[in-house]
């Protein structure tokens, strides 16, 4: 297991800690875009565009999702792994 800024053994694979925790995926292509995953200080789940600086998705803990555009829906979220 890797942990960064962790204290003690990570408690998965990869365990990131810090204030407000985020990843950030930079295309290096001058079309290309970025953009990032956090966990925000209130508590909710972010999706951003780093590129335009904006939330693009906020999922809050009930599992309520507020687009950038304002609509608000509730996510049933399934992934497939292949």
């Amino acid at each position: 297991n890797v942990g960064i800024g962790t204290s003690g053994t990570p408690a998965e694979e990869l365990e990131i800690s810090a204030d407000a925790p985020s990843i950030q995926l930079s295309s290096s292509n001058t079309n290309g875009r970025n953009y990032g995953f956090q966990s925000t200080n209130s508590g909710k789940f972010a999706f951003y565009d780093g590129t335009a600086g904006v939330n693009r998705i906020i999922i809050d803990s009930g599992g309520l999702a507020t687009f950038s555009n304002g609509i608000i829906q509730e996510l049933e979220i399934k992934f497939i792994l292949y």
